[in-house]
């Protein structure tokens, strides 16, 4: 008889990978407390499903703080309702000397719906972070309540619980939302803001930039090569080289050659104070258009660096041309990536040729 061969999971994305950070996940001081609130502070973060692993890092950072702040003030009460049954045994002469051990207090068993409750983190706010700002307590404060309204509260459409990676914040547009962009950006009231908008979509979906990025990008720090190839020059803290994708490489060209290589601005080239507010001012006064989505730096962002990674291009490759230090930068757009059928997964993992 043949050997078994047993075939691994087929997904191995951002469930797995957040599922060990979730797991792995320890405070920065170790507190004699920690072990018994570990698995319900855990379990709970996990269940929200958070999208980054940042956004794991915050939320399990705020429920520890919060649950052992409230174990604590059940332990304190446990304590004195001990105290206050002895004293009372006492006066009532039912013990026969002070030699009698002290029973050990009773605790009742973590409660994360407990900790999670309004009165409880409100609580939390007020005493439980003593010496630090207002901006701190704020903080706390969203990331407790965003994670009761993820776990307590219902999406009124669907009637489902409201995940943490339901935002369409971070979702890549698809191939039919990029080119109805497009069509919004080619329909816009005036030439000049049709330029602008067209510049957005190059510079967003074809090189991944940001806000700040698109901003400082002048019309020569674009390159076009015999091959039809182009090139631009990123400037700023993360200057790099970044090759334009080809779908968008002979509209960025255009764009570009239509300044003549000149030192002028490529996006907004008439405005001389270049700041990140640019983008979204242009955007909020733009035609409207109900088939088009809402345009986002962030999602053209992580839809350039997903069409990457789905083209299998080298993550060192990736990481250089996006100008980031770390792989956790690419943990928004994981939801987003294909997962590989189980023998497909297998044969990867393995090393075996297609």
């Amino acid at each position: 008889m043949s050997e078994e061969v047993i075939t691994p999971p087929g997904v191995y994305s951002w469930e797995v990978l957040m599922t060990q950070r979730i797991a792995s996940y320890e405070p920065i001081r170790n507190h004699p407390e920690w072990p018994r609130v570990a698995p319900g502070v855990r379990g709970t973060v996990a269940a929200a499903e958070p999208p980054t692993s940042r956004k794991v890092s915050a939320l399990m950072s705020a429920l520890t703080h919060l649950a052992l702040f409230v174990e604590a003030e059940k332990t304190r009460r446990a304590e004195e309702a001990a105290e206050a049954k002895r004293s009372h045994a006492a006066r009532q002469g039912t013990r026969k000397d002070g030699a009698q051990p002290t029973e050990p207090v009773r605790r009742e068993k973590p409660d994360a719906a407990e900790w999670l409750s309004i009165e409880a983190i409100e609580r939390f706010i007020a005493y439980g972070l003593p010496g630090m700002t207002s901006a701190t307590r704020d903080s706390y404060r969203r990331r407790l309540m965003l994670l009761r309204a993820t776990l307590y509260e219902k999406n009124p459409v669907t009637g489902k619980p409201i995940k943490l990676s339901d935002s369409d914040t971070n979702r890549p547009y698809t191939k039919a939302e990029q080119k109805e962009l497009w069509y919004w950006a080619h329909n816009q009231p005036t030439a000049h803001r049709e330029t602008a908008f067209k510049v957005l979509l190059c510079l967003g979906l074809g090189c991944g930039l940001e806000s700040a990025e698109i901003c400082r990008v002048r019309a020569h720090d674009v390159r076009i090569s015999s091959n039809g190839a182009v090139t631009v020059h990123v400037r700023g803290s993360r200057q790099r080289e970044v090759k334009c994708r080809r779908a968008w490489e002979g509209h960025l060209a255009e764009l570009a050659g239509a300044l003549s290589g000149q030192a002028a601005w490529l996006f907004l080239p008439t405005v001389e104070r270049r700041e990140t507010s640019l983008v979204s001012s242009l955007v909020s006064r733009a035609r409207k258009s109900p088939e088009a989505p809402a345009l986002k730096t962030r999602r053209m962002r992580n839809t350039w660096l997903v069409d990457l990674i789905e083209s299998r291009v080298m993550l060192t490759t990736i990481v250089s041309a996006a100008g980031i230090d770390s792989l956790d930068a690419l943990s928004p757009v994981l939801p987003f990536l294909s997962s590989a059928e189980a023998t497909e997964a297998e044969r990867q993992l393995r090393g075996l040729d297609a």
